[in-house]
């Protein structure tokens, strides 16, 4: 085929002429098919015409994804010109990446507050998730994957690979690997359709497992050579096709080892297509959709040994994940999001200037570096470390602090008031959501329910052992340490207990909505219409929505969001969309509303909370970017309560003095419960307070304890923070804390060196003293910190060896605590030195 010959084609199959780069570009493209073909045999001549023939396909099918892209972005852009909020588009715009509660003179009450591109994806990843985990439960299979016993694994994997072609391995026999693999590659192809349906184009893979993790910190340590003969001789052919020589197989694999040395892979928007620009740059594409395929079941457990994250069920979850939120944005954002988003912004900002306001024009564009930052956390791209090495040593430090949070889960009582303040806003009882949260606390065998439940997308933090997240605002960590940091967070009971009440509270709104089911929307209780129209919910959606209440296998009804996806055309019809995408839309929302509710409750954080406590644009592994991280540290609760909680009942519609009240006087109440139930457990008596000034003491520390205060009332009551620091930790974080105690212990041992000689006298018995209270808060024995071990090491061991290395010192602290707490001990130091 002659060169022009080839451009005609080309040109043809494209719609439009090209430029000369784009044509030389082709002919390049052609040329690398021509040779690949030859070097099987064919000859030039018909290596030429399959290489045109197929490079003309490929251009047919990219301009029909391009046009499908165009019909899609269409639509999106209808949706989103749509929440444009005249006068308030920088409010707007805020609201649409990570939510809006409300500010002083802005009011958060207005439509699709709360359905943002970070509560959206938030709630695809944990329904999907769900799903997941109700089929294994259904099946009576998740304890067994849960173990993660490794000879279980690996026969899941090999029977993963063979369920595209049964010939591909031997089969395991092990029937029970074999319906685990089925459900976990529906799930993942669920995730697949997903992706594509909202504007991807994700052929599916042969022998897939699921999506391969790899470990930045082991792969870089590990250096490209070693890497490279792991994986190399590990990967399948096909891998390889194109590249020629050694020398472009060596470069293609250094580039993917840097990618993945540097954490760039994690990207999400390297998984859908994005706008096609032309065949100038298909070679790009070509290059960009090469992915390492294993040969073998055995060759990518063994890579994932090495070099992976984790078992085969978090990968799996991983990938899913990765998916969902990827279906989620494309829904919101089309299939280019980041120019998608600065369309939006420079169109609210041009038609802001157009009426004259130019004051909200150029908000919107002072903010638009911070909400384009915002929605890459919600998007959960990566952020390049400034130094890998100080970014791997200060989490492998805030790993190691987590363990101050033995006593979190007695902490945690004040959400039962968090979670009652927002049930109001939702058309619940505070008294009612309290019973049912408890309720959920106790034993129970529903099983029906728990799978009901979990299908909702709530209740399944202990199952993935996510609970970190509630504490954490700071990059998602990983490895060896943040997985022993998640098995203590079990063994806190801070799991059971931030499952349980999730799963209550999930319930608990979709059983009300069933409940008013046939309620017109404007008679629902006015807070409820808030806060459903906060996500996208009005008249039109709740007339469609309320058809779908049904009554579940445990006798209750409820309004799942699932239902929305069975309604009939007629349902609707009303919606002025497609009835497939008018379904999907108020499946979308309702999901959204039931989970990120849930949350709100719990005061988990957003993706605008975790870019605050994480220095916004700072990089991990600087310095800057590292002392955000450090000092913000066990503060997402409370930044979360105040941007949330707090900012709903003063600024969603004006001043709330209904839910501020039970919202300080829950959280107080309940605040108190809390600090009884950690002194009990430190093996003190509960404070009795005897003059009005012990009683005002008193129930402002209740008030800091339980979020009311947050910040400053750790400054004023000290060690009554919500997670035991001390001034010090409230301020700069607890690793300031730590540093200053063991600064404080290096300071009694020099005085006791200069003025103890002999090391007998009393300098050198402080000195022990401090040691060894620094050793007790430090690995591996503040593991044993634990709420119900800790009053059983301080008798037996820890208040003993004190009284050994300082005689007298029992005495003296049971004094001190009588003097400055005006407390007496249930299990006495004393005692336990006799």
């Amino acid at each position: 085929m002659a060169y022009k010959d080839c451009v005609d084609a080309i040109k043809k199959a494209s719609g439009r002429d090209l430029s000369d780069d784009e044509a030389q570009a082709i002919f390049e493209a052609v040329e690398d098919r021509i040779r690949r073909e030859m070097k099987k045999g064919m000859t030039r001549a018909e290596a030429g015409r399959k290489a045109g023939k197929e490079l003309s396909e490929e251009m047919r099918l990219a301009v029909a994804i391009e046009k499908r892209s165009q019909t899609i972005n269409a639509l999106v852009w209808s949706d989103l010109s749509a929440r444009r909020v005249e006068g308030r588009e920088a409010d707007a715009v805020q609201a649409l990446v990570t939510g809006f509660a409300g500010k002083f003179r802005r009011p958060g009450n207005f439509a699709n507050a709360g359905l943002s591109v970070d509560a959206m994806g938030i709630a695809a990843v944990e329904r999907a998730h769900g799903a997941v985990i109700a089929d294994l439960e259904r099946a009576g299979l998740f304890d067994a994957v849960a173990r993660r016993d490794a000879n279980f694994e690996r026969d899941i994997i090999r029977e993963m690979w063979r369920l595209d072609d049964p010939n591909a391995g031997t089969a395991t026999g092990n029937k029970h690997a074999a319906d685990v693999a089925a459900i976990l590659s529906k799930h993942m192809e669920i995730a697949r359709l997903e992706q594509n349906k909202a504007g991807a184009w994700i052929g599916k893979q042969d022998h897939y497992v699921g999506r391969q993790t790899h470990d930045r910190y082991k792969i870089r340590t590990a250096g490209f050579d070693a890497w490279r003969e792991t994986i190399e001789a590990r990967l399948d052919p096909r891998t390889f096709d194109g590249l020629e020589t050694p020398g472009e197989r060596t470069s293609w694999l250094r580039s993917v080892w840097e990618a993945l040395a540097s954490g760039m892979h994690e990207s999400p928007s390297g998984d859908w297509q994005t706008a096609f620009k032309g065949p100038g740059n298909l070679a790009k594409k070509v290059s960009q959709s090469r992915k390492l395929h294993f040969a073998s079941a055995d060759g990518w457990m063994e890579y994932n040994a090495l070099y992976g994250q984790g078992d085969v069920f978090s990968a799996v979850m991983h990938g899913i994940e990765r998916g969902q939120r990827n279906a989620a944005v494309m829904r919101v954002l089309g299939t280019n999001p980041q120019n998608m988003f600065d369309r939006l912004v420079s169109d609210w900002a041009q038609q802001a200037k157009d009426r004259g306001d130019f004051a909200q024009s150029d908000r919107l564009m002072a903010e638009a570096g911070k909400n384009s930052r915002i929605l890459d956390r919600a998007m959960n791209k990566t952020i390049a470390a400034g130094n890998q090495t100080a970014a791997n040593v200060s989490a492998m430090i805030r790993n190691v602090e987590m363990f101050k949070l033995g006593a979190s889960m007695l902490s945690s009582f004040t959400d039962l008031g968090t979670v009652a303040a927002n049930a109001r806003h939702n058309g619940v009882g505070v008294f009612q959501s309290m019973a049912d949260s408890v309720v959920n606390l106790l034993p129970t065998d529903s099983v029906a329910r728990r799978e009901s439940a979990h299908e909702l997308g709530v209740g399944l933090d202990g199952l993935k052992h996510s609970i970190t997240n509630r504490f954490m605002a700071t990059d998602s960590p990983n490895g060896m340490a943040a997985s022993t940091v998640q098995t203590f967070m079990k063994w806190t009971g801070q799991n059971w207990w931030t499952s349980n009440m999730k799963e209550a509270q999930g319930m608990i709104l979709a059983n009300n909505m069933a409940r008013r089911a046939g309620d017109q929307f404007s008679a629902l209780p006015p807070l409820m219409q808030t806060t459903l129209r906060r996500y996208g919910i009005e008249d039109a959606e709740w007339n469609a929505l309320r058809q779908g209440a049904q009554k579940a296998v445990d006798g209750n009804a409820y309004l799942f969001p699932a239902s929305a996806l069975d309604l009939p055309d007629e349902a609707v019809a009303h919606l002025g969309k497609t009835p497939d995408a008018a379904r999907q839309q108020l499946h979308d929302k309702l999901s959204t509303y039931v989970i990120d509710q849930t949350r709100e409750g719990m005061s988990e954080q957003t993706a605008g909370v975790r870019d605050l406590m994480t220095g916004g644009s700072l990089a991990p592994g600087s310095l800057w970017g590292e002392g955000a991280r450090f000092v913000s540290q066990f503060k997402s609760f409370t930044a979360t309560f105040m941007m949330r909680s707090l900012a709903r009942e003063l600024f969603r519609d004006g001043a709330n003095a209904g839910g501020i009240a039970t919202l300080v006087v829950a959280s107080t109440a309940l605040g108190y419960v809390a600090m009884t139930m950690k002194e009990i457990a430190k093996g003190r008596m509960p404070r009795a307070p005897e003059t009005e000034g012990d009683y005002a003491k008193l129930v402002l520390a209740a008030m800091a304890q339980g979020g009311g205060f947050g910040i400053w009332g750790d400054f004023v009551f000290g060690e009554a923070n919500r997670f035991g620091g001390g001034p010090l930790a409230s301020a700069m974080g607890p690793a300031a804390g730590t540093a200053s105690d063991i600064l404080q212990s290096f300071a009694a041992v020099r005085t006791a060196l200069i003025e103890d000689g002999s090391k007998s006298g009393s300098a050198w018995r402080q000195a022990q003293s401090e040691a060894l209270s620094l050793a007790k808060n430090m690995p591996p024995l503040s593991a044993l910190n634990l709420f119900y071990t800790r009053a059983a090491m301080d008798y037996l061991v820890y208040w003993r060896l004190q009284d050994v290395i300082n005689p007298g010192w029992a005495r003296r602290y049971e004094q001190r605590v009588k003097r400055e707490n005006d407390q007496q001990f249930w299990l006495s130091p004393t005692a336990a030195t006799r």
